[in-house]
């Protein structure tokens, strides 16, 4: 089931899965501990998971990882959005954040038929689509070999540690890793440094340990929370408030002194990246010329944006917008961005724009999350 705010993740109802063995890397061995909080990868094997019993999507993951001997310099990890049986599923696609101790080359013998490859030291997250080959697994690549493994089968690099890019973990070192995933991004931070950071258009399913050609490993004391919770009763404001709060800097709800902590929030929007400070913020709640139906947009979404800055609303509180399909205020902020800071931006696009966030700031179309 969906886990709760930080819960120990309990690992007995976790499962063990590996791609088909290849010559001399059988499949891995995933044991749990009697108090169900960690577990121990024993063999040097084919890439192996072990996944979660619940989904990855909106949820902060964190917990430890260490390698428990100086015998080898292989490949640990994990895998963000696996499906149960992607193992052999022609359509998977996941993400991959594995690190590697050493520099190798290596070509592994059948049933992979593709060319060997190089795996450079470091750490690093890489999109897996279809049943890669171990040679894709261990180079982060995707050969085009038709008789084994097209293009439709293999591995993309898409990004390299901000610190540990070509670094390799350390024997017997205690790392800690935490996740931040949802449909468009994924933070991963070690021992609290954000090393990935990507956004992109991603995949739910589950989260999963991962070990290539890699023994003694344990994975330990993991919990998981919700990325965000939904404000139980939104106090969201109108445009009018918030222009009050502008002209008055004795406003009794306090927020006047609170604007210059709103502006890093307002200009993370494409629409309002020009905002640099509150003269700026305060200047487009004030439609200008008041006719235009842009600048009302402007003005309406700038009003929701101090709402979500506030804390007054959640991206994650639910909306009902069935004409668009827009379910989270998140959703709803996102589209609207798009919609205004589009240089091509139609009459029609502003009309549309205005009264999604009208109806937020409003309170119509807040509903109780299901």
């Amino acid at each position: 089931g969906q886990a709760n705010a930080q819960d120990d993740v309990d690992l007995s109802t976790w499962t063990a899965e590996s791609y088909p063995s290849v010559a001399g890397f059988g499949a891995g061995v995933w044991t749990v501990a009697g108090d169900n909080l960690s577990v121990y990868q024993s063999v040097n094997g084919q890439p192996t998971l072990f996944y979660s019993d619940f989904l990855a999507f909106n949820t902060s993951f964190q917990g430890k990882i260490k390698v428990q001997t100086t015998g080898d310099d292989d490949f640990v990890g994990f895998a963000l959005g696996f499906q149960p049986g992607d193992t052999s599923n022609s359509s998977a696609d996941y993400l991959l954040v594995d690190w590697k101790q050493g520099n190798q080359s290596f070509n592994f013998g059948s049933p992979s038929c593709t060319p060997g490859s190089f795996a450079p030291r470091g750490l690093a997250v890489s999109r897996v689509t279809g049943i890669p080959t171990a040679d894709e697994f261990w180079g982060h690549t995707n050969f085009n070999s038709p008789a084994c493994s097209d293009l439709n089968n293999g591995l993309q690099e898409l990004q390299r540690g901000a610190t540990l890019g070509s670094t390799g973990w350390v024997d017997f070192q205690e790392f800690e890793f935490k996740f931040e995933f949802s449909s468009t991004s994924l933070k991963v931070f070690v021992d609290g440094t954000l090393e990935i950071d990507i956004a992109g258009s991603f995949s739910d399913g589950r989260i999963a340990f991962y070990n290539f050609s890699q023994a003694c490993v344990r994975y330990s004391g993991f919990t998981v929370a919700p990325l965000c919770e939904p404000v139980e009763d939104p106090d969201v404001r109108t445009q009018g408030f918030w222009k009050h709060i502008c002209d008055d800097p004795g406003h009794p709800s306090g927020e006047h002194d609170n604007l210059p902590d709103y502006v890093d929030a307002i200009n993370d929007s494409a629409t309002f990246v020009d905002v640099v400070d509150v003269a700026d913020l305060c200047d487009r709640l004030n439609p200008n010329p008041k006719n235009d139906k842009c600048e009302q947009a402007e003005a309406q979404f700038m009003a929701l944006l101090l709402n979500l800055a506030s804390g007054r609303v959640a991206v994650c509180n639910c909306i009902n917008d069935p004409d668009l399909g827009l379910t989270t205020v998140g959703d709803a902020a996102s589209f609207i961005d798009g919609l205004l800071s589009n240089p091509g931006r139609t009459f029609k696009d502003c009309v549309m724009a205005q009264a999604i966030a009208d109806d937020i700031n409003n309170g119509v179309t807040l509903v109780d999350c299901q």
